[in-house]
């Protein structure tokens, strides 16, 4: 661990209604020198760049706040000096606030290095994830997997960009479906 975790809490609505004294130092590291209360009050998806990482990081919240489960899941987070290895706990709390304490593990200079898959034909930041639209399940390696796994196999947060999402529906939800649909 290199540094004090930063932390901050949003509301239902994935407002920023709280964050630490480390929030404004990393804040400053990074080159934003804005006070926090500048950023309390706003979504927290206003900092959060590209629709698919939006969408993965809703849906897993979701799935936190429905299930009351604590999460730790790996991710990036660069300046243009640094690559950050990071780690993020997703911790549910009454109201379905979530706390949110991201702690820096390693802290690389750039060049980014782009992962691949077994094959090193694609990278996995080029293929097309599917994802199902009723349960958030992912397809990795052609078998359906609950959405915080598949995060953390395909290490989705660390790469320099995200993958694009398909949707498709799983089998067990189509059987479902059809079964709703039959009654």
């Amino acid at each position: 661990m290199i540094n004090t975790p930063v932390i901050y809490h949003i509301d239902h609505d994935d407002r920023i209604v709280a964050c630490n004294a480390a929030w404004e130092s990393f804040a400053d590291t990074n080159g934003w020198h804005s006070p926090k209360p500048a950023v309390v009050g706003r979504r927290l998806w206003d900092f959060v760049a590209g629709r698919e990482v939006v969408t993965l990081w809703k849906e897993l919240f979701t799935v936190a706040r429905n299930r009351q489960v604590t999460y730790e899941i790996p991710f990036r987070c660069d300046s243009p000096d640094w690559r950050r290895e990071m780690s993020l706990m997703v911790i549910p709390q009454e109201q379905d606030q979530i706390e949110c304490r991201a702690t820096t593990l390693r802290l690389l200079p750039h060049p980014v290095v782009t992962a691949t898959d077994a094959a090193g034909s694609q990278t996995i930041a080029e293929a097309l994830i599917r994802i199902c639209s009723w349960c958030k399940k992912l397809v990795i390696n052609e078998q359906w997997t609950e959405l915080p796994d598949g995060i953390n196999r395909l290490r989705v947060f660390e790469l320099s960009r995200a993958p694009a999402l398909t949707h498709g529906v799983c089998p067990t939800c189509r059987q479902d479906m059809l079964a709703r649909l039959q009654s």
